[in-house]
């Protein structure tokens, strides 16, 4: 995991993949797709154009619905 400034959050947080994200939260990847597509996800990109999710931004989808 790689760890790095979230500018939504305003903190450092762990960066995680999308495969990471399913694994630890215990969801699909549609599911991770459809909190992406609703914005309850904070992203980045690296120098690759590879997705990664603010862990921090995880807990989110499970304590505030939009």
């Amino acid at each position: 995991m790689l760890q790095a400034y979230c500018p939504d959050c305003e903190k450092d947080s762990e960066l995680l993949s999308i495969k990471e994200v399913v694994y630890v939260a215990r969801i699909c990847r549609r599911t991770v797709y459809d909190w992406i597509r609703r914005g309850r996800l904070h992203l980045m990109e690296d120098a690759g154009g590879h997705t990664l999710i603010c862990k921090r931004s995880l807990i989110g989808p499970y304590t505030k619905r939009r």
